[in-house]
């Protein structure tokens, strides 16, 4: 189990960064942290299955948004879409100390689907200062 060569330790673990006095790992890290725990995410367009068009995904600017990503990719074939949700609040660490304790969060959320709202393997602090 946690030996060199386990599939525990190689998992993908997003390498954090500090930026503005804030710790924050990348986005690409969180979704190959996502994917490497095999945790299921409706992609707009799969390279594997093609497109599923369902909800958020069936939108005129949904479609667009693809129908760019497909229009500027040197190699379509093979490349899945996936839409996700950015949010950012500050709010106060403690109500017993005020000055200087605002803490800021940003985290993604990768499935938009109504099955995975409220979902925690779904939704990644991204930043926090």
């Amino acid at each position: 189990m946690g030996g060199k060569h386990s599939i525990q330790t190689n998992l993908p673990v997003p390498t954090t960064f500090n930026t503005a006095n804030a710790a924050c790992i990348s986005l690409d890290a969180y979704v190959d942290h996502v994917l490497g725990h095999a945790i299921l995410i409706r992609f707009v367009h799969d390279s594997i299955t093609g497109p599923h068009l369902e909800g958020l995904h069936g939108s005129k600017q949904c479609q667009r948004v693809v129908d760019s990503i497909f229009a500027n990719a040197s190699n379509p074939a093979n490349i899945s879409v996936m839409v996700s949700y950015l949010w950012s609040d500050g709010f106060q660490g403690t109500n017993t100390r005020q000055k200087d304790n605002s803490v800021w969060a940003l985290t993604a959320t990768l499935s938009l689907l109504s099955e995975h709202a409220a979902s925690k393997y779904h939704t990644g602090v991204l930043a926090l200062g």
